[in-house]
């Protein structure tokens, strides 16, 4: 069926603090597609608002064009922890869940 939206934004975040290019852009493709199902995937990073649509556009040239340098995936990572919800489920996760395990009765 496919993971959950906090496991995808979970992974989002391990590759955004590896600064890996490639798998947050995988993870932040899987991330929009299960928040918004319903919306055409070229449409879907502008219902993040400008300054994290044009952060998916930086990260989308780095993937599409490597000869730019190193990505830092730093400013994406701080963007999406200001999302509502995200942020909160961002920073209290590592606390939350020090193993890595996601609780097997979560309630939202």
């Amino acid at each position: 069926a496919g993971q959950s939206e906090a496991a995808l934004l979970k992974l989002l975040d391990q590759a955004c603090r590896r600064h890996d290019a490639s798998a947050a852009r995988k993870a932040l493709s899987q991330w929009l597609a299960c928040r918004w199902p319903e919306v055409n995937a070229e449409t879907r990073p502008s219902r993040l608002g400008a300054e994290l649509a044009d952060e998916i556009t930086q990260l989308n040239r780095h993937v599409y064009a490597p000869a730019s340098g190193a990505w830092n995936g730093s400013r994406l990572r701080d963007l999406l922890a200001r999302l509502p919800g995200s942020g909160n489920r961002l920073a209290s996760e590592a606390a939350e869940n020090p193993d890595g395990m996601e609780p097997l009765n979560r309630i939202y």
